[in-house]
């Protein structure tokens, strides 16, 4: 995976030196008076993810508009952020972006059932996409629909190829569900059968995976034993980037909640332990003087804010995807890393 855009623009910007509707508010969610039982163990997350697309969707209108106010009642945590990322290059693309189209998530399996966390809780759903209305249809049960690129609005809706691990999370009995992370979940894994929460050590040993593949992003050091999967061909390491800067520096982080706890969400299923975690990279520039920084474009202005002296800080983002087995090596499944915002940004960018 090569270096993000908005990054990416920066070399364009320095070579170039030296030588370029409808509103809504939160309101009690009918979700959280879903329960799934043996009966119908994916009960929560369908009614969860129906109540969902109505706010996600009012966004994705919102946005469109480049409003990103309606994000924060859909989303929260790193998934936030990351619409608040394409709003900024929306707002600032050289050429008008296509709007985006609605579209609904569909429960394919609820992996567990909620696991208390703080006042609230959260829970892990297989998911796939599909038009608007999909949703509400007649729904896949035990996670066996077909596997289509399209949907149905009637009927039973058929289910991607592509599926996504999503972590949703409720801040009291009566929030809405918001999701917080979103990861790609590769076939051929086996079917995630009798899935339970992960216990305290489960918990630690997904994590370790995930820390071991920003190990190797930062430093490139192999020395945890995982399967990295992709990322030794997709992540190239800029050890010294030619944008004039002295010094370089990487350092990647696992995420953290508002309780202090790491973003890494976890369920033991019957093909092993499936992890989802969320993590931040940040390039520290040294310039030898402040006028040496190369002069921002706007959406970078948007994203890092403005450099403290000679010193330019760009955020990154991203998720890593995670599989534990007994007796097997560790494994990465899936990762993302991309554009991200400088924290102190956030807040006021979501209105």
């Amino acid at each position: 995976m090569s270096l993000p855009a908005i990054l990416l623009a920066l070399l364009v910007v320095a070579c170039a030196a030296c030588s370029p509707t409808e509103g809504t508010s939160p309101r009690p969610s009918s979700a959280g008076a879903a329960t799934s039982s043996t009966d119908d163990p994916d009960a929560l997350l369908r009614t969860a993810l129906m109540d969902y697309n109505d706010r996600n969707n009012v966004a994705i209108v919102a946005a469109n508009a480049l409003d990103p106010t309606k994000w924060k009642f859909a989303d929260t945590g790193p998934l936030l952020e990351k619409d608040l990322v394409s709003n900024v290059q929306r707002r600032y693309a050289e050429e008008p972006r296509k709007p985006a189209e609605p579209f609904d998530m569909v429960a394919v399996r609820q992996l567990g059932p909620p696991v208390a966390s703080g006042q609230g809780r959260w829970m892990l759903g297989l998911v796939t996409g599909g038009p608007r209305g999909a949703a509400t249809a007649t729904p896949p049960t035990g996670g066996t629909a077909s596997a289509d690129s399209s949907g149905s609005s009637t009927g039973t809706p058929t289910i991607g190829v592509r599926r996504k691990l999503i972590a949703m999370t409720q801040a009291n009995p009566t929030a809405p569900w918001l999701i917080e992370m979103s990861g790609v979940i590769p076939e051929g894994i086996g079917d995630l059968a009798n899935p339970v929460p992960a216990t305290e050590a489960q918990q630690a040993a997904a994590l370790a995976v995930v820390k071991a593949a920003l190990a190797y992003m930062a430093d490139s050091d192999w020395s945890a034993g995982v399967d990295l999967g992709s990322i030794p061909a997709g992540w190239t390491k800029q050890e010294t980037p030619r944008w004039g800067q002295k010094d370089t520096a990487l350092v990647c982080t696992v995420d953290t909640d508002a309780s202090g706890a790491p973003y890494m969400r976890s369920v033991a299923t019957s093909s092993g332990v499936l992890g989802l975690g969320a993590f931040h990279c940040t390039y520290t520039l040294t310039f030898s003087k402040a006028s040496a920084i190369p002069k921002l474009l706007d959406a970078q202005k948007a994203l890092w804010g403005t450099p403290t002296g000679n010193v330019l800080t760009i955020p990154l983002q991203g998720w890593v995807t995670v599989r534990v087995v007994e007796g097997v090596r560790p494994q990465v499944l899936a990762w993302s890393i991309d554009d991200g915002m400088a924290p102190d940004l956030i807040a006021a960018a979501a209105g």
